[in-house]
């Protein structure tokens, strides 16, 4: 399975370093969807291009060149990164009404705005220790998946998946181009 990620990029950025596709600094993490900082690190991906870039940017009324560029990451600069999964990662699908139910959570639990019921409900699923993360529904484009994978901040194994590609992003980006049009964003 194929993943997508937009990052913070600098071309030779170790591992551990910022700037690498696969860094998760914890230490910036605990207002997103899914961030229990305390208990694990998240990283974030979809299944798409074009819902990486969207999932992104999407609260920026028009699109510029300025938002591929990263102040506190010098030499850096916006990339798309693309990952595969073999096999697939093993996430819990949110999208299931079963899995609703028995979570006692209703859809816009999910995906509405509330960060601390989403944490709340992303905290109770890593507990359970039988899931790699979450799977939704963007907020910006339902037909959009995204997906956040999870490791134990104590414990850091590898990311189960292999990065393919690192391509750096502009206004000409055919995912960015894609993007913007179904979210209709102006490009500037």
């Amino acid at each position: 399975m194929r993943l997508y990620r937009v990052i913070a990029w600098r071309d030779g950025a170790g591992v551990d370093e910022p700037g690498h596709p696969l860094h998760v600094d914890v230490s910036r993490q605990g207002g997103g969807r899914a961030d229990n900082p305390s208990h694990y690190e998240a990283l974030y991906v979809s299944e798409t291009p074009q819902g990486a870039v969207g999932e992104v940017f999407g609260d920026l009324a028009a699109w510029s060149a300025a938002m591929f560029v990263v102040p506190w990451l010098p030499e850096g600069g916006r990339a798309l990164a693309t990952f595969e999964a073999d096999p697939p990662t093993e996430v819990l699908d949110l999208d299931d009404p079963h899995t609703l139910v028995a979570m006692n959570a209703k859809p816009t639990d999910v995906i509405g705005r509330d960060r601390e019921r989403t944490r709340e409900l992303a905290l109770s699923v890593w507990m359970q220790g039988a899931w790699e993360g979450l799977r939704w529904w963007s907020w910006w484009r339902p037909a959009w998946r995204n997906q956040v994978l999870w490791r134990s901040v104590s414990d850091s194994p590898p990311w189960r998946f292999s990065l393919l590609s690192v391509e750096p992003l502009d206004l000409d980006h055919a995912a960015v181009r894609i993007a913007a049009h179904v979210l209709r964003r102006r490009l500037e």
